[in-house]
Parts: C-alpha cells; structure tokens; sequence
C-alpha cells in the first residue's frame, strides 16, 4: 500500500509527500506531525459499542490543527 501511494505521488509530482508506516499501539508519534494519518476502522467492542483504541488516540494526536485523520 505504502508503495503504491509514493508511485502515485511521484506520478503526480508531489515531491513535498512523505510516507510512514509504523505502529501506534507501541509507538506515540510526536504530536503536530503529520497532515494526514490513515488508520483502520474501529470494531465494535464485545459491548456492542465502539471503543476508541490507543492507537487511534495517538493516531489523532499526532495530526496538525491544519490536517485530518481518517480511518480505512
């Protein structure tokens, strides 16, 4: 997925994109980094409700005002 996305970059000629791949349960990215964060969907949890993850709290915490977080 990730190389796919830097080809479509590249193709598009946005030289200033940069991808990252990396585990936000076990590692916090540093706040105000990205612009834009991708991340799964969030399951029901046995409750029937939606739970919000540690990952996606650090997911979300790691995007500029100015960005969004969306999930997959």
């Amino acid at each position: 997925m990730l190389e796919r996305a830097r080809e479509s970059a590249r193709v598009e000629g946005a030289a200033n994109a940069s991808f990252t791949q990396g585990d936000a349960q076990s590692h916090p990215f540093a706040p105000d980094t990205f612009d834009v964060a991708i991340g799964p969907t969030v399951r029901l949890g046995a409750s029937g409700r939606a739970r919000t993850p540690l990952w996606a709290v650090r997911l979300a915490g790691s995007v500029r005002p100015t960005g969004f977080a969306r999930q997959w």
